[in-house]
């Protein structure tokens, strides 16, 4: 489980002796491709692992239009991602490594908008990289590109930001939920025909979503038979709790930031999920997972947002020390841990 704990400590480390964004990108750009290796070639990692071997090989054997065709309700970007390696003769191996591509890609586009692009991946490293991203293989892509759509956020580019929660989409149609989020901004809500726009358009995807099989599911496990998540009250507080610091610290987060309705916005779908959690476990639990920006955010500005009080590199420190227990709690004692480990890599089986 050690490979685990390395880049984290190598990025909790890199955190606290940064000082300014200068000379950053070439160490940045190695850890990235480091983390992408541990993604990409990752063997029999996850709880997920033999129904996704199970899913290419099954689209291996069907021409483009008997893929079209297949399970219509999955999601097209990971259906056809799939089906096109396979086609080459490429496993799973291919498949992971271009999902940690884009997943990485977007997180190091959010971190380098950020104070501390290092603490930014530090915490990353933690729940998100190992859980979600090499877990939930489908929501961690879609993840990696909300963060690529934040950063457009702040430039007022939302035609682009919706473009990129629409490719989001292609690989966890939940994404699009994300859409209110950016949207109310009172910016675009002056814009009213863009906005009408875009309502109608996200209102059609419900709709449509609403008609097919894979809702009907959805609505039947997670509402119906209240599907019960281990563990969701834990990663909810963990959503909570940068939520505090950003409404406690708004009048500093706004004279610094121009994204704060954004984050409030979230701050409040943290709070409502943590209230109706026990009705809708499993279903808020998966949600929540695009409210993980949040802690990025909040805890990377924190050291800029408290220097009055605490030394930066303190504030730090802390942080850090807060996600090592974090990281150390879900490898030790989470109920599902055991997928990941060992963990296993097809260029260094057995080394950790």
């Amino acid at each position: 489980m050690i490979i685990y704990w390395i880049p984290f400590l190598i990025l909790a480390t890199l955190s606290i002796f940064e000082q300014s964004k200068s000379n950053k990108s070439i160490v940045l750009i190695f850890i990235c491709f480091f983390l992408i290796l541990i993604i990409g070639f990752r063997h029999e990692v996850g709880c997920d692992w033999e129904p996704y071997i199970r899913y290419i090989h099954l689209l291996a054997k069907m021409n483009l239009a008997e893929v079209l065709a297949y399970s219509p309700q999955d999601d097209l970007g990971h259906k056809l991602t799939n089906w096109l390696f396979s086609r080459f003769s490429y496993d799973i191996y291919a498949v992971n490594s271009i999902y940690g591509l884009i997943f990485i890609f977007g997180l190091y586009k959010f971190a380098k908008n950020e104070n501390s692009p290092y603490l930014v991946f530090a915490i990353a490293a933690t729940y998100l990289l190992t859980v979600v991203v090499m877990g939930y293989s489908r929501q961690g892509v879609a993840i990696g590109i909300i963060l690529y759509a934040i950063t457009f956020l702040n430039k007022g580019k939302i035609l682009k930001v919706m473009i990129l929660l629409l490719i989001a989409s292609l690989f966890h149609k939940t994404a699009l939920l994300m859409a209110p989020f950016f949207l109310l901004n009172e910016k675009y809500l002056s814009n009213k025909f863009l906005f009408t726009l875009l309502i109608i358009f996200f209102l059609w995807f419900i709709f449509s979503e609403a008609s097919s099989y894979k809702l009907d599911a959805l609505y039947r496990d997670y509402i119906v038979d209240q599907m019960k998540s281990d563990g969701t009250y834990y990663r909810l507080f963990i959503n909570l709790l940068p939520a505090f610091f950003l409404l406690l610290l708004k009048k500093k987060w706004k004279k610094n930031y121009n994204d704060y309705n954004f984050y409030y916005y979230l701050t409040l779908a943290s709070i409502v999920s943590f209230i109706f959690v026990e009705f809708f476990s499993t279903a808020i639990d998966r949600l929540s997972l695009y409210f993980i920006p949040l802690q990025l955010a909040v805890f990377s500005r924190l050291p800029i947002l408290t220097k009055k009080y605490l030394k930066p590199n303190l504030t730090k420190i802390i942080i850090i020390i807060y996600y090592s227990n974090i990281h150390f709690i879900w490898i030790n004692f989470g109920t599902h841990s055991k997928c990941w480990i060992p963990y296993q890599n097809i260029f260094f089986k057995g080394i950790f």
